[in-house]
């Protein structure tokens, strides 16, 4: 490879990614295309790797792809405002907040059934029975 040039191997190993989840963020638009090499290789440089370690982090904090895109509009001259990062920041700090309620609420649920149950030899179980109903007698 030329110098500050990557195969697509190399970047993932350099980002801990698969070669599929480059090829796919390529595909959906989040990084461009990179150039071909002569023997028709891709040939990365140290903008995608910026730009893939940008959406390596986004994704930690769990935001989604159409919001990345958004938020990516910096490496495309299409820097998005402070205040429209910040508006998909909070808009997705609510989806957040809301996602942790409802699996507080699981979690009290399920803590709730497990207590009921009786763990022993029996084929009545309580979290069968809520889950689903009884288990069949010829199980």
């Amino acid at each position: 490879m030329t110098t500050g040039t990557l195969t697509i191997g190399e970047l993932a190993a350099k980002l801990g990614l698969r070669v599929e989840t480059i090829r796919y963020y390529e595909k959906v638009g989040l990084v461009p295309a990179p150039e071909r090499s002569p023997g028709n290789h891709r040939v990365y440089t140290a903008e995608h790797l910026a730009q893939l370690a940008f959406i390596q982090c986004a994704r930690e904090y769990d935001f989604s792809l159409k919001d990345i895109g958004l938020l990516l509009g910096g490496f495309r001259g299409a820097a998005p405002s402070c205040s429209e990062v910040k508006a998909v920041t909070d808009a997705h700090l609510a989806r957040i907040r809301d996602k942790i309620a409802r699996l507080k609420s699981l979690e009290a649920s399920l803590a709730e059934l497990s207590s009921r149950c009786r763990a022993d030899q029996s084929k009545q179980c309580i979290i069968i029975e809520t889950l689903g109903g009884p288990i069949p007698e010829n199980v």
